[in-house]
């Protein structure tokens, strides 16, 4: 059994909020604005045009719609609208980001928030995969959750390998190995057999 304790910073979050924006990051939403873009623009200067006459003026307004528009679904803006809407910024204000405590057994791992009063447990089997990101190492989970585990829990980056591989061995032994997991515990031999 092995402990790490950490707390979760700000940077961690933004860290996490950039990696997420840039992973469902929508090219088909990019086309999708450029061309609703260029059929508003055809259809705005061309009425303005017949209407008014006063081209410079439509233009104008039709290059703050567009710089609205593009502004919009910039990743910058998404991670703002994210950090915004997810309550960090209220987190960040009261001092409140959360200390973590991990618990890495042999047959999975427990996180836990006191203060939250929080405690999640995952076998090898419940978690998916890892990933390594700037400051953190995410733990994908069945659950469709991210559990974050803060690279600054360790004292070198040999911890970090160390705990990488460890990670990704007993994630992989529990995918070849089903049969042996069940909900975190690994089930014994019977030994009448």
């Amino acid at each position: 059994m092995k402990e790490l304790n950490y707390r979760l910073v700000k940077e961690d979050y933004k860290n996490w909020i950039r990696w997420n924006v840039a992973r469902h990051d929508s090219k088909k939403m990019k086309i999708v604005t450029a061309v609703f873009f260029v059929i508003f623009a055809f259809l705005f200067l061309g009425r303005s045009f017949v209407l008014s006459g006063n081209f410079f003026v439509s233009v104008l307004v039709l290059i703050l719609v567009g710089a609205a528009m593009f502004y919009t679904i910039s990743p910058q803006n998404q991670e703002r609208m994210i950090w915004k809407k997810s309550g960090l910024g209220r987190l960040e204000k009261a001092g409140r980001f959360p200390d973590v405590k991990l618990t890495i057994l042999e047959t999975g791992i427990t996180i836990e928030v006191a203060a939250e009063n929080v405690k999640n447990e995952y076998s090898f089997k419940d978690i998916l995969g890892i990933l390594e990101i700037e400051r953190l190492f995410l733990l994908e989970t069945k659950d469709k959750a991210w559990q974050f585990v803060a690279k600054s829990a360790f004292e070198s980056p040999e911890q970090m390998e160390e705990f990488y591989a460890f990670m990704e061995e007993r994630i992989e032994d529990a995918k070849a190995h089903l049969e042996r997991c069940e909900s975190g515990k690994e089930e014994t031999a019977d030994p009448d057999d």
